[in-house]
């Protein structure tokens, strides 16, 4: 290996129009040059035949890279959109990171967004933007450029380009702009204003800042104006609302299609009562969208209303350069999606018309399939046909006919081959044979870590490899180096006349699902006041829990100041300064019972705290004596990874995460350890925790030793039965299960054969656990949801873990704030990373109607796919069922609550498990660690009673195979859905792109986390004091315990002379406002304190006086808590400073300020710190005052390092 590995191998494809040295002779079928050459000659039609779509792919960037042509790819449906742009991606070797607006990449989407329904969907929103990103491209700058559009959407009207560029908002630094004039046109292109701008669409206006997430940015756009001047324009990231980059200038698209002039409104009018009379719908019908056109705001769906905005809508073609190639991917497919996609549309209007239901006419959003295909014609056009070597000449057409071959034959030798000793022997010999044909070999692997593992392998095979930045450059016909690249890429191809071949990881060991791309964490602190609202619980540390009734803006004696209000029992009512809002936290607990409020100046708070530390104390001191006791004992220490388990863990059907790796070797290095392990690995459902346990058992099994998994529920059982035997197929490890789905004669024969050692992993309930069960050599026990099994079970788990390696995995992922907590008492390995997708789950959120849930069950059992229903009332939930029957009678209807007997609800499940069932009515207990590949579609009823981290978890039962995976939220409502409604549901449609942010949804999972790592015992105390005051307990417990000093300074009181607050004027969302003061009030060092500062001028604009005084307070009051000061008062003419007895400073620190300002600093009799104030000036006065209570500081600060360096 002879380059830098991780420089080279993360890099793509790129600059792939190199000169090639390819064999000159004794090749049949044509080469590039002769397409480049057949296209400059300006054949108006060619026929490209012996094609596979990934060689298209890699031809038509040669083309549109070598002659500077844009070109329009035509396929037929929005999943071959995803498919040939990921193809396309890889050629052009786009790397988009660090790019401000996407007018700088080489390829564009265009996506159908009126196929389907009028329901608000994710692929809706992503649509629309795309779609006007394309349209502005083409127009604007389409050279060399890529378009990649469905045969949906070429028949789908659009906003006339006139119209786009009029609407196109073009602003510069230095120029002047009307800010409210600006907005008003901003909202009628479809921007929502809103409080914080965090998706595209969204529009904000704060004082004398703007901020816009328009289509072609990668990130929001600020512009701060001067008065009525652009001062500066920067991007800022969404997540953190911090700025990113300056411009110079910025351009803003409409939002929408539709533009909402005032105008207009009449004629929209009149021409939607025009179309009623013709068509003469119900009453209900016609208000249902008459109300929404009198709103005059943008709704999900006013896309087909285009013909009724617009005189002449725009067509695509209305777009497209006169020197653009237009690329047929698939002609016949084409053909057939664009008739379809008509009748269609046509069908469904025959359908509203008789059922006296009004929707717009399919003529005034779509064009005819004939008229879009006619008009096709006037550009140079490319057809290919991979499977077709026939093709027609004439004057102004050709046919290329090019000798391009799948790789097939390694897929089949790979299905054939059973030698997993040698494993990747098909591949091996498949490379030998190119290399002595002379074509250059590349082997393109999904991740950086896959792409490490396979050149080693492959060197293990006496095949030299090579990790490359530029694969196809100046390689040589002889070339013997194979080389290994990180990228995506469906499947490869050979092409001997261009000298090359490409073969997949995906092609050697399946489809692999892929993550998708993560956005930033949406705030990754679990104790934000972001979504605190009045009548919420909250937790003080010093008076307990109470409700939060807002913000009062209180004046004495003219000095202003923010007071947060906590109400009590008896209405009592506690008044914080907005400097002390760190002491108050957001009450989470362990279920949805409410707590009792505390009493001002009662006992009650204080009693449980004490409880719940005593509780803490005792849990902490075992779980220290247990890991100290673990380290003494003496294990099996398991054999470092070989050969044969790098090519074990190559065959991993899916694309492992970071955190599944650093899992992955954590407990590898335990095993590898004398001692025997003990860790637990938290994460939820799909974030890859089994195959962990599965690389685990593998690597137990083949140092000889016997493994055994236990699972909650003979379901269970049966599924990571399955999991285990499809991953360990063809390799010499015998897998079994018990369960009471055995018979006695059954489960005796299983027992027997794990005394004799011929049964190397037993997966099995805690029928396991049974005095009768016995191991020749037992060596690796892993637990699944061990919170789950009774109290007997755990005891016997107890003795278990002294002799062997113990593997926890719990579903429920835990706050990093109690992992930090419990590193070192606890082995504990966390996998945060969402779930792989590989198409995402399509989300709809619509009212509830009968329709479309009929539609959303037959399409899902058209694909032999099972439905989960969820009714969250077992009252009516039978009722639920009977109705879902009545709409499918088809299909067959289970139901499973909570409120089952055990069995009952096993058998029902197992029925679901056994596709007996196919439609699952049930309650939010669908069980969280089943995984069932064939439940593609969840609709979940009444959505807007959950919370956001419920729908999260009940959205990740589907998406789990290679399959669209489909969720439908159903919400109450008779008219279509608002842009209001839309704007608070689309935190729901944004979870499968979350990323690390998903972590704030889950609160109340990893709350629930917590309480079942730590037991039952300890959720009583979680209830009673709140979580975040419970993790904060056993951070201090721990440390203690450890020896580690936990120092608690005072909290000082300050009562200074200023109006210290941010004016609602300056920040107008009270929310904003309490996020910002509990940072500012939480900040421990001068450093945080400017950061939130500068955070504040960069979203807000220049600090007004009361914020500056905010900082400087908070600034005073972090050097404060250093000295130990209990209060801080101000009066007329003196500042007087309290000292706590154990305070740090050193008097002879006091006696040099004294001698140094003897006028100004002196001691009362009762030891105070009196600073006179100077000529009256409340500003000097402050100055001085932070200006000695600085240097104090820094006294304190010397003396300490002075005695840590002794």
């Amino acid at each position: 290996m002879t380059r830098d590995f991780q420089g080279a191998c993360t890099e793509k494809m790129s600059n792939l129009a190199f000169q090639y040295n390819k064999p000159e002779s004794g090749m049949k079928g044509s080469r590039i040059d002769d397409l480049l050459s057949c296209i400059s000659r300006a054949y108006r039609h060619i026929s490209l035949t012996g094609l596979t779509p990934s060689a298209l792919a890699y031809t038509i960037t040669r083309i549109t890279g070598e002659l500077n042509r844009p070109a329009l790819v035509v396929v037929p449906s929005g999943k071959d959109i995803q498919a040939y742009s990921e193809r396309l991606d890889f050629f052009l070797g786009s790397d988009t990171n660090g790019r401000t607006t996407c007018l700088e990449d080489s390829l564009f989407r265009f996506p159908s967004i009126m196929d389907g329904s009028l329901l608000f969907s994710t692929s809706h929103v992503r649509g629309i933007k795309e779609r006007l990103e394309s349209l502005y491209t083409i127009l604007t700058s389409p050279k060399g450029k890529i378009f990649v559009v469905s045969s949906q959407a070429l028949l789908e009207k659009a906003i006339p380009s006139k119209v786009l560029l009029e609407n196109t908002e073009y602003i510069v630094e230095g120029e002047e702009i009307d800010r409210d004039e600006l907005v008003k046109r901003l909202v009628s292109r479809g921007y929502y204003v809103t409080t914080l701008v965090e998706e595209p669409g969204d529009a904000s206006v704060r004082g004398g800042i703007l901020d816009i997430f328009p289509p072609l940015y990668n990130n929001p756009v600020r512009i701060e104006l001067f008065g009525d001047t652009v001062e500066t324009i920067r991007t800022f990231n969404p997540a953190t609302q911090k700025s990113v980059h300056r411009l110079e200038d910025a351009i803003i698209l409409p939002a929408k299609e539709v533009i909402l002039s005032e105008d207009k409104k009449d004629t929209v009018e009149k021409k939607l009562f025009d179309s009623f009379r013709q068509l003469n719908p119900k009453t209900s019908s016609q208000h249902s969208w008459l109300n929404k056109i009198r709103e005059w705001s943008h709704f999900t769906g006013i896309e087909r209303l285009l013909s009724f905005f617009y005189e002449t809508p725009g067509k695509i073609t209305d777009f497209l350069p006169s020197d653009l190639i237009i690329v047929y991917a698939d002609p016949g497919e084409h053909t057939r999606a664009i008739t379809e996609y008509w009748e269609k549309a046509q069908k469904d209007f025959e359908k509203k018309v008789y059922e006296e239901e009004w929707t717009p006419p399919p003529e005034t959003f779509l064009s005819r399939p004939e008229d879009i295909s006619e008009d096709l014609k006037g550009w140079q056009i490319l057809e290919n046909d991979y499977t077709s070597d026939s093709g027609f000449t004439s004057q102004e057409s050709t046919r290329l006919h090019f000798e391009t071959e799948d790789n097939q034959d390694v897929v089949d030798a790979f299905r054939a081959h059973e030698k997993r000793e040698r494993f990747l022997e098909p591949l091996v010999n498949k490379l030998n044979l190119l290399k002595t044909e002379g074509i250059s070999s590349f082997l393109v692997c999904s991740t950086v870590e896959q792409a490490r593992r396979f050149a080693e392998l492959l060197e293990s095979y006496d095949l030299r490899t090579e990790y490359t930045k530029d694969p196809f450059a100046y390689l040589s016909r002889e070339s013997s180096t194979v080389r290994v690249l990180h990228g995506h890429l469906d499947k490869g191809f050979s092409w001997p006349t261009e000298g090359f071949a490409i073969i997949t990881e995906e092609e050697i060991l399946g489809t692999k699902p892929r993550r998708r791309p993560k956005k930033a964490a949406a705030g990754a602190f679990i104790n934000s006041f972001k979504d605190l609202s009045s009548g919420d619980l909250v937790v003080h540390i010093d008076h307990g829990i109470g409700i939060y009734r807002g913000i009062d803006h209180i004046t004495v004696d003219g000095i202003s100041n923010d007071f947060l209000v906590i109400e009590y029992q008896n209405e009592d009512r506690l008044y914080i300064p907005v400097d002390r809002i760190h002491r108050v936290q957001k009450y989470l607990g362990m279920d949805d019972q409410p707590p009792r409020l505390d009493r001002l100046g009662g006992k009650s708070w204080e009693i449980s705290k004490k409880k719940a530390e005593e509780s803490i104390r005792q849990m902490a001191e075992e779980l220290l004596q247990i890991y100290a006791l673990r380290k003494l004992k003496q294990g099996y220490s398991f054999s470092p990874p070989d050969e044969f388990y790098k090519e074990f863990e190559a065959t991993f059907p899916f694309e492992e995460t970071p955190d599944q790796l650093d899992a992955i070797s954590e407990v590898l290095a335990d095993m590898a350890r004398p001692r025997p392990m003990d860790r637990l690995i938290c994460g939820d459902v799909g974030f890859g925790k089994t195959e962990v346990a599965i690389r685990a058992a593998f690597k137990a099994v083949m140092d000889g030793k016997q493994v055994a998994m236990l699972v909650p529920t003979t379901i269970l059982a049966e599924q990571h039965y399955q999991t285990f035997r499809e991953r360990f197929d063809n390799y010499p490890v015998f897998v079994e299960v018990l369960s009471r789905f055995k018979t006695r004669a059954q489960q005796k024969k299983i027992i027997k054969q794990l005394k004799e050692g011929k049964i190397d992993i037993v997966i099995g309930t805690h029928r396991l656990l049974q005095a009768d069960v016995a191991f020749r050599d037992l060596g690796l026990l892993i637990i699944d949801e061990e919170h789950r099994f009774g109290v007997k079970d755990k005891e016997k788990l107890k003795k278990l873990r002294a002799c062997v390696d113990v593997l926890s995995l719990s579903a429920t992922p835990i706050p990093r704030t109690l992992h930090m907590s419990l590193m070192g008492i606890r082995d504990l390995s966390t996998i945060e990373t969402p779930p792989q997708e590989r198409y995402g789950v399509e989300t709809y959120i619509c009212k509830f109607d009968e329709e479309v849930i009929r539609t959303a069950i037959i399409r899902e059992l058209q694909r032999n796919g099972q439905v989960f229903f969820v009714h969250n009332r077992v009252k009516t939930i039978y009722n639920m069922a009977n109705l879902i029957r009545k709409l499918v009678p088809e299909a067959q209807v289970g139901v499973a609550h909570g409120q089952m007997q055990e069995r009952e609800l096993e058998n029902v499940m197992e029925k679901f498990v056994k596709k007996e069932i196919d439609v699952l009515v049930c309650s939010t207990i669908i069980e969280s660690g089943l995984d069932i590949p064939t439940a593609n579609t969840i609709i979940i009823n009444r959505a807007d009673r959950f919370g956001l981290a419920q729908i999260y978890q009940l959205r990740g039962r589907v998406g789990r195979a290679d399959k669209q995976a489909y969720a439908y939220l159903l919400i109450p409502g008779k008219h279509l859905i608002t842009r209001e409604a839309e704007k608070r549901f689309r935190a729901l449609l944004n979870f499968s792109e979350l990323g690390s942010g998903f972590r704030v949804a889950l609160n109340d999972l990893q709350i629930r986390g917590g309480g079942n790592l730590l037991g039952a015992a300890q959720s009583g105390h979680v209830a009673a004091i709140g979580y975040e005051m419970y993790v904060e307990l056993i951070q201090k417990t721990i440390q203690k315990l450890k020896g580690e000093l936990v120092e608690e300074p005072p909290e000082p009181e300050i009562d200074l002379r200023l109006s210290a607050f941010i004016p609602e004027s300056y920040v107008q969302d009270i929310n904003q406002r309490l996020v910002l003061y509990k940072r500012l009030a939480g900040s421990r060092s001068k450093g945080e304190i400017k950061e939130v500062a500068v955070e504040i001028r960069d979203r807000f604009g220049p600090l007004p006086a009361e914020v500056n005084n905010l900082l400087n307070v908070t600034l005073i009051k972090l050097w404060l808590r250093k000295l130990h000061v209990t209060k801080l008062l101000q009066n007329k003419k003196q500042f007087v400073l309290s000292f706590a007895e154990n305070t740090p400073l050193n008097p002879e620190a006091i006696f040099e300020m004294i001698k140094k300002f003897p006028k100004q600093i002196s001691i009362s009799p009762e030891q105070k710190l009196i600073i006179s104030s100077i000529n009256g000036d409340q500003d000097r006065d402050l100055e001085f005052l932070k200006l000695i209570i600085q240097k104090l500081t820094a006294s304190v600060n010397k003396n300490i390092r002075k005695e840590n360096h002794e």
